[in-house]
This record gives structure tokens, C-alpha cells and sequence, in this order.
């Protein structure tokens, strides 16, 4: 958009194209007041042209009153100034901001906006990348965050030349230092950063060198844990545990012989819709795994025979495939944490139980990471990582019997 003669034509100019871009009816409204304003303080000042001194002038008259007007009363007159200046200067003007309501003076975070509506929203739609999306807002608030705070660089005055490889990594520290993160965490963050930069590298020609400084930062080391699985004998008692006649436990009854049959994790549980499942020979469940990938899992006749019950007693009709499998007691859709908690409570009830299995030294009897011991031990016995361990060749039996 190239320099117009008047400041009257400038703003026409600017306001045309936030209409032309789609910008919100009240974000649209807060420039046109505040160009009017800047109108009649020009005129005041004899000027018809836009020029830095008058903006500058502008804004220290503006200043006077912002004490008591509150911090983000300046930076609506910024804002709207900044895109008069791109105009005086020839460039394209600067219209894009953050969800959370920074507005960006750069061209910088042009594309987070679009990251999010193409590369997320549009290529992750199962039920789990919505953890996914969270996580990546998430790492954005962050990192607006330590800019200001850390670097004092305000958000709308971001560009690319403030994101070195040094700065993403003091920014990474700071999430361990002072937010307490686990290096696990913390490379999601990095992760989350990388693919933000990478989109944007391929649409613009000043983000590539950030992208390739960004992509050298290696991931730290985490710690790998290791999962104990149950024994067949606790497996057969924790899975005796629900009580058929109620239903909610009847639905535990379900959910608990499908996470062992399959191996599956705890959020693709939670993905499971009706469709998702087939009765024809063999039956089958299709699980939506991490990174929009899905896998087909055979299922044995007893889980089968349980989901055919469950089904039937929740009377799906032919239009609800799209629907959740499992629910919970407020009819919305069942969470990790959820599952989670369905596991500690029969453990603890069968800790009552069989107080010789399920003790507080056993180390399977944590309630923490109950469902991976539960899939883990599906997982081994499908992949026969252990063909020689006994408990893990007949633990099919459970089901068998």
C-alpha cells in the first residue's frame, strides 16, 4: 500500500482495508475514534499530512491523560498510529493480533493467527489434538509474557530480531526456573516454538533465519519411566471389581475390559465414538492416536460381547457414529482424568479386598499410572516382547474364562 498525499486519504486508506481484511466491527470503530482524534489535533496544529513529530506531539498530549485512564488507553492511539506510519513509509499495514488481546506492531506474528486456524485446527481434528491447540495458546501466552516481563519488550512491539536462539532458550530456562516446568514440559514449549517459526519461514523470508537458529536448540534429556504391569491374578481381581448392577460401574466394566484388550491410552479411550467400532469378524476398534494418526485393534470375544451389551443398552441409533463411546455422569464425554479415577477407586477397593496383592510396597498397587500398567500389559503380550514370561503368555485367559 503505497504513500497517500493527505492525512484524510491515509485514513480512509487504513480504515478500507481492516474492513477489506475482515478486522471486528468494534476494533474497526476504536481506530476511527482514534484518528478522528489525531484529525482535529492536527488541524489544531495547522497539518494536513501525517509525520512522526505530529504523531509523537500526539502522543505525549495523550500521555497526560493515560495516569488515570489505565495502561491500554495509549496503546489503542499506538496501534492506530503505527498503521499510518507503515502507510508514510510504503509498507504493507499491520492489522494481525493475538487472541488474548495483543495487538502486534510486526510482521512478526502475522501468521499465528493463521498457525493456528490452518496448521492446527484444520489438519488435527480428532479429539485429542485439542490438548494439542491448548498447549501451543499456552506456549504463545508464555512467551508474551517473558518477552514483557524478562526482556521488557511489549508485545506489540515484538520482531523477528528479538527471538535469537538466545533468547528461546533463556525463555526456556525461565519456564524451569520460575514456573517450575519439567524438561518435559519444556520441550514442549520448544517444539510448540519450532513448528510456529517453521510455518512461518515457508511464507516469510525474515522468519527463515530464526526458524534454522530455533531448530538448533536440542530438546534436554528427560528422564524415561519405566512401568511396572499388573499380574494376571491382580488384573482378574481389578477387573471383578465393578458392580454389574449399577450402571455407571457397568459402563466401568466396559471401559476397563477395553483399555486392557487393547492396549489403549488413556486419551484415545476418551476418543472412542460409536462408529468407531466394528462387530463384524474380527471385531475391532479404531483408535485415534497422537498426531492424527488412527490404528485398527483387534478385540477378543468377551470385550466384544460386553461392548455389544453396553451398546445396546445405551440405544445408539444408526445417526449417532459420531457420538462418545463413554460418558460420564453429567452426559459429557469421560476425560483422562476421569479414567484416572476410575482406576484408583477399584484399586482401592480391591486393596480391601485382597490386601496380600494390592498393598502399600507393591509397586503396582500406586494408583499413579494405573491405566499404563493396565495397557502395558496388553501391549506386551500383543508385540510378545516377554514370549517367555508365563503371566504375560496367558494373561488372555482373563478374558477367556
Amino acid at each position: 500500500m503505497k504513500q497517500a498525499c493527505s492525512l484524510e486519504s491515509m485514513v480512509d486508506a487504513v480504515l478500507s482495508e481492516m474492513k477489506r481484511r475482515g478486522n471486528a466491527k468494534n476494533t474497526i470503530e476504536r481506530h476511527e475514534r482514534a484518528y478522528s482524534q489525531f484529525y482535529e489535533y492536527a488541524l489544531t496544529q495547522g497539518e494536513n499530512s501525517y509525520s512522526k513529530v505530529l504523531a509523537r506531539s500526539f502522543l505525549e498530549e495523550k500521555e497526560k491523560l493515560s495516569a488515570y485512564r489505565g495502561p491500554r488507553f495509549m496503546e489503542q492511539y499506538r496501534i492506530a498510529l503505527n498503521k499510518l506510519d507503515d502507510i508514510a513509509k510504503g509498507q504493507d499495514i499491520r492489522l494481525r493480533h493475538l487472541e488474548n488481546g495483543y495487538h502486534l506492531k510486526s510482521s512478526c506474528f502475522d501468521w499465528v493467527i493463521p498457525f493456528f486456524e490452518e496448521r492446527l485446527k484444520r489438519r488435527l481434528k480428532n479429539t485429542y489434538d485439542v490438548n494439542t491447540i491448548a498447549s501451543y495458546q499456552d506456549t504463545f501466552r508464555l512467551l508474551l509474557e517473558y518477552m514483557a516481563e524478562q526482556q521488557h519488550i511489549k508485545p506489540y512491539l515484538l520482531d523477528y530480531k528479538h527471538f535469537s536462539d538466545k533468547v528461546i532458550l533463556s525463555f526456556l530456562n525461565w519456564l524451569e526456573t520460575h514456573r517450575n516446568c519439567s524438561p518435559s514440559t519444556r520441550n514442549q514449549r520448544l517444539s510448540a516454538i519450532s513448528a510456529f517459526f517453521k510455518y512461518a519461514s515457508q511464507r516469510s523470508i525474515s522468519a527463515l533465519k530464526i526458524c534454522s537458529n530455533i531448530a538448533s536448540i536440542p530438546p534436554k534429556k528427560t528422564p524415561r519411566h519405566i512401568f511396572s504391569y499388573f499380574s494376571v491374578e491382580e488384573l482378574r481381581v481389578l477387573l471383578q471389581m465393578p458392580d454389574p448392577r449399577k450402571p455407571l460401574e457397568r459402563r466401568d466394566i466396559v471401559l476397563l475390559s477395553l483399555l486392557y484388550d487393547s492396549g489403549a491410552r488413556a486419551q484415545e479411550l476418551c476418543g472412542i465414538r460409536v462408529g468407531d467400532i466394528r462387530f463384524s469378524n474380527p471385531a475391532s476398534v479404531l483408535l485415534h492416536g497422537k498426531g492424527g494418526k488412527s490404528r485398527v485393534v483387534p478385540l477378543m470375544s468377551r470385550p466384544t460381547r460386553i461392548l455389544q451389551q453396553f451398546i445396546a443398552e445405551r440405544k445408539f441409533g444408526t445417526a449417532e457414529k459420531d457420538a462418545p463411546l463413554f460418558l460420564n455422569q453429567r452426559g459429557e464425554p469421560i476425560t483422562p482424568a476421569c479414567i484416572r479415577n476410575v482406576i484408583c477407586k477399584y484399586i482401592s477397593r480391591a486393596k480391601n479386598i485382597r490386601p496380600d496383592l494390592f498393598n502399600e510396597s507393591s509397586q503396582s498397587s500406586s494408583f499413579a499410572g494405573g491405566w499404563h500398567r493396565i495397557s502395558l500389559h496388553s501391549r506386551l503380550f500383543r508385540t510378545c516382547l516377554c514370549p517367555n514370561d508365563r503371566n504375560i503368555r496367558h494373561s488372555k485367559s482373563i478374558h477367556a474364562e
